[in-house]
């Protein structure tokens, strides 16, 4: 059963991940919740571009140790006690580092899940470190060229549509998708965790270029100025357009859904798909976030009312 010290995590590093998963059932609720913080885990060894790549690196190869474990847990203990050590130097901020206080626990706690849900953490999750540790030795590389728009497609991929895929393994297991989906709902997961991730990728741009990093098409990282609001703006058009393409392939995931059997699990992919197409409609109607510094973000009114527009209350 999920602990209440990991609910307090999720909702220190998601407001909005942590109202969507209350609409669960207690065991979906658990794998998802326990998935998502493991990411998270992921996340702060990518984008912690103050610490050197190499430790970054070290750290990402050592969770790929981790969950290759998984599904047969008798050496993850032992990896395990080397935790402390691996992370006493800082990284991150407050919750990140509230989260890798707790990561030995959360490992453990993935490592009770029965022997099916451990092998599709495995699965799924490594092509994301994979990926992770392409994009630290691309910045260990110093690489400041533009990304294409594929490359910034690649990048939603490893970060978010990993994350699709792996919803629909236990989606699956939990009989809200058929026991043995098809490769086309695989492709549905991928765009539906795209979808969700290019948002992020638009709000977040200038706080990511003042951390060294952008996945913008198009855009560079070298020299001292600053993007124009010209080239800024044709980029987000590119984002904006991959966007409403993955949006669409999303709605079809979500409709591929048992909602009269599960109908909890519609309502948690519902909602961060609803808030994902308000939030880029907000970004596009307004563009003067371009300018240095900006982003966009709905209110706490406007979140409220997707809660309830989906079902999930307040």
């Amino acid at each position: 059963m999920q602990t209440p010290r990991f609910q307090e995590l999720l909702e220190a590093t998601s407001r909005s991940f942590a109202l969507g998963i209350r609409s669960l059932e207690p065991e979906s609720r658990e794998w998802i919740q326990a998935a998502y913080l493991l990411c998270r885990v992921f996340d702060t060894y990518e984008d912690a571009t103050g610490t050197p790549a190499t430790r970054r690196t070290n750290l990402l190869l050592y969770a790929s140790d981790l969950l290759e474990t998984l599904p047969e847990t008798e050496r993850l203990t032992t990896l395990l006690a080397s935790w402390d050590r691996r992370h006493s130097e800082t990284l991150g901020n407050e919750s990140e580092r509230a989260l890798l206080a707790e990561g030995a626990a959360l490992w453990t706690h993935i490592g009770s899940f029965p022997f099916e849900v451990r092998k599709s953490f495995r699965r799924r999750l490594r092509p994301m470190l994979e990926g992770m540790l392409g994009e630290v030795a691309r910045q260990r590389q110093g690489a400041a060229a533009p990304r294409s728009i594929e490359e910034t497609d690649r990048y939603c991929y490893v970060v978010a549509g990993t994350v699709g895929e792996l919803l629909t393994e236990l989606f699956s297991q939990s009989q809200a998708l058929p026991p043995k989906p098809d490769d086309d709902v695989f492709e549905l997961a991928v765009d539906f965790g795209k979808a969700l991730q290019l948002v992020n990728i638009a709000k977040d741009f200038h706080s990511d270029r003042l951390e060294g990093r952008c996945y913008w098409p198009g855009v560079s990282l070298s020299g001292n100025i600053a993007p124009s609001f010209e080239a800024l703006e044709a980029s987000f058009r590119l984002i904006e357009q991959r966007f409403q393409h993955s949006r669409e392939r999303a709605w079809s995931y979500v409709d591929r859904i048992n909602k009269a059997r599960r109908p909890d699990v519609y309502r948690f992919c519902v909602f961060p798909l609803r808030m994902a197409e308000e939030t880029m409609e907000l970004g596009a109607h307004d563009l003067s976030w371009l300018a240095e510094g900006g982003s966009f973000k709905l209110s706490r009114v406007q979140t409220l009312a997707l809660l309830a527009e989906t079902g999930l209350g307040v």
